[in-house]
């Protein structure tokens, strides 16, 4: 299935570029977007980052994307080339959930100063599903980019990066560098960057999550590159699972 010749052709009008079920911003939109002639291109936005479903749990346990992540992978596809974005699963969100997200999320969000202005939280997931620049499940160590589509420091105060092992790593001495550059390690006290959308049993839980604050002197609009180790890859090791990193704006 040759798409790009499909639109070369002239029989196709628009390409949407998915991640497939999982959504993660990790997919090949650049080559879509430099190499079509006709066809607008879409970067899609699934509704949720992890499902609980075949652990024993129900099916409604879902990790669901909150109104930062929609807002960072928007500007990000965007940035990246595209011509808009798709929303795809939506109604698989529980009504009041869906309620309360689209209350937030819907409002001027076509216009792309008020997507600017507010937080960000930019997510790379693991996915069976993901086609393309798969990252994550990645043993002991990991490196991969991402596409910041904000000015920085602009409009924001502070960024923390949030790292998630498959397994229980509290203790692990795990570190990360963005852009070459070390990082510190933080400790909150909440599993969460921003408030989620649902608690259940698919929610991030602290002794799987590694946190570390980011200088915004490191970021960059465009690709940034991030680098993960576990230290103690020998004796105790991971599998990284999911990268998220939260721009947080000034009060």
């Amino acid at each position: 299935m040759d798409v790009l010749a499909w639109d070369a052709a002239g029989w196709i009008d628009g390409i949407v570029v998915s991640s497939s079920y999982i959504h993660t911003a990790d997919t090949a939109i650049e080559a879509f977007a430099e190499g079509t002639v006709k066809a607008r291109v879409y970067g899609e936005l699934n509704y949720v980052h992890f499902q609980a479903q075949g652990t024993g749990h129900n099916p409604n346990d879902r990790r669901y994307l909150t109104p930062e992540t929609y807002r960072a992978a928007t500007l990000s596809y965007l940035g990246r080339g595209a011509d808009g974005v798709s929303f795809f699963n939506t109604y698989c969100v529980p009504p009041a959930e869906l309620k309360k997200l689209t209350a937030e999320l819907l409002t001027k969000y076509r216009d792309l100063d008020t997507l600017r202005a507010s937080d960000k939280n930019y997510t790379t997931y693991a996915n069976r599903g993901t086609i393309f620049g798969r990252i994550f499940p990645a043993r002991n160590d990991c490196k991969f980019q991402v596409f910041i589509a904000d000015e920085v420091p602009g409009l924001f105060s502070h960024a923390i990066l949030r790292l998630e092992t498959r397994e229980p790593s509290q203790g692990t001495r795990i570190e990360a560098w963005v852009n070459e550059t070390k990082l510190t390690a933080y400790h909150p006290e909440n599993a969460e960057l921003f408030p989620p959308v649902a608690i259940n049993h698919a929610s991030p839980r602290l002794e799987t999550l590694t946190f570390f604050t980011v200088p915004l002197s490191l970021l960059r609009f465009g690709a940034n590159r991030i680098r993960v180790e576990n230290l103690d890859g020998r004796t105790k090791p991971c599998d990284f699972v999911s990268s998220e990193l939260g721009l947080y704006l000034r009060n």
